[in-house]
Formats: C-alpha cells, structure tokens, sequence
C-alpha cells in the first residue's frame, strides 16, 4: 500500500500537470491514516499469530510466557504511538506554504538554483519572472 501510494504520488507530483504537486501531496496527506491503521492492523496480526502458534507448538508454561511477552510488546507499542502522535501533533491551519519563500524580495534566486542542483541562466530569468509578475498582479484577497 505505502509502495504503491508513494510511486504513484511522486509521478503524480513530478510528471503531472500544473497542480498536481499539491494534489499529490494532499493525497498522501489524506492516505496516511489509513496507512498506519494497516500497518497497526498487521503488526497486531502478525503478533496473534505467533501467540496462536506459540499454544501449538509448546506446553502450556512456555505458551503462556510468551504470550505474556507478545501481550507486554503490543501494550508498549500502542502506548510509544499514542506518546509518538500526541509529540508531532500540529495545528492544520499552521502548514508551512512555499509561496512565502519563492514570492520574498529577499529570498537570492541564484542560491536557490544552486541548492537545487541546476546550473540553468533561464530558470534564473524564470524565477525572477514568477516573482516580479506576483508583485504586479493585484491581490484578490477581500
């Protein structure tokens, strides 16, 4: 499930038409609670089954010590997750936008290309471009 979400995220991202970073991007934003109730789901799974081969396979002491071990092991991972998702907790409606930083009059569009890896003059012109026509256009906020 995560494979098939993050390959056919990113190509959405990469290769898509414009928009389609941030639809890619809410996409996966929206697919990760299910993510990790299948991933919670498999581990609790997993973990059963070696308790139910554990009452098979051994005498009654022996299954009932691992058992409690597998318990104690499940017990802590619920309470590390619970500790895990109160710890990166964030509000929505303070998501970090890259517009503040492509649109800033401060921001040196030639170290951005450099951080970026690309040696390109016209993607240079191109951001110059970008930000001057943002300063120009009117604002449609009411």
């Amino acid at each position: 499930m995560t494979t098939c979400i993050t390959v056919m995220g990113t190509g959405l991202a990469l290769r898509g038409p414009d928009g389609s970073m941030v639809r890619a991007v809410e996409g996966m934003y929206k697919q990760r609670a299910i993510v990790f109730r299948s991933f919670g789901a498999g581990i609790c799974s997993c973990c059963c089954a070696v308790a139910v081969i554990a009452w098979i396979k051994m005498h009654t002491v022996p299954a009932l010590i691992c058992t409690a071990t597998i318990f104690w092991g499940l017990v802590s991972i619920v309470r590390y997750t619970r500790h895990f998702l109160e710890f990166f907790k964030f509000n929505e409606d303070e998501v970090v936008s890259l517009d503040d930083i492509l649109g800033a009059d401060l921001v040196n569009k030639e170290n951005i290309v450099k951080q970026l890896g690309v040696g390109s003059d016209t993607l240079v012109r191109l951001l110059g471009a970008v930000t001057t026509s943002r300063q120009h256009t009117p604002d449609t906020d009411v």
